[in-house]
């Protein structure tokens, strides 16, 4: 009975979280984690000469684990961004809205949408 109690409430926080937290909030958290996946990212091309083909290549050296979005969902990493002609690119959609970034490595910039997504 106990740890259904305890899972109730780890839901039910994880719920309340997620659901009052502003996209505003939503993007700066879902930018500080794809920033330390871009430096490990940056950390590994420099040890390595070449850029990971997945991003789990990042932990343990590079990260502890690879985080995810503050929803919970996993980054998009691409190896091989072809479209944007980059080496590569990391992807997170937000929760809260239609919107998301994608940092171009090409350009070492976030490239977000719409434009003013999560501006308060």
């Amino acid at each position: 009975m106990n740890y259904l109690l305890k899972i109730f409430l780890y839901t039910l926080a994880v719920f309340v979280l997620v659901g009052c937290t502003s996209s505003h909030e939503e993007r700066k958290g879902n930018m500080e984690e794809g920033e330390r996946i871009v430096a490990a990212i940056k950390q590994y091309e420099k040890k390595y000469g070449t850029h990971p083909t997945t991003l789990n290549a990042l932990a343990p050296e590079f990260l502890s684990d690879v985080p995810h979005t503050f929803s919970g969902k996993d980054f998009e990493y691409d190896p091989e961004d072809l479209l944007a002609y980059s080496k590569w690119s990391l992807t997170f959609d937000m929760a809260s809205d239609d919107s998301g970034c994608t940092y171009i490595s090409h350009f070492e910039s976030w490239d977000c949408w719409p434009p003013n997504a999560g501006d308060e």
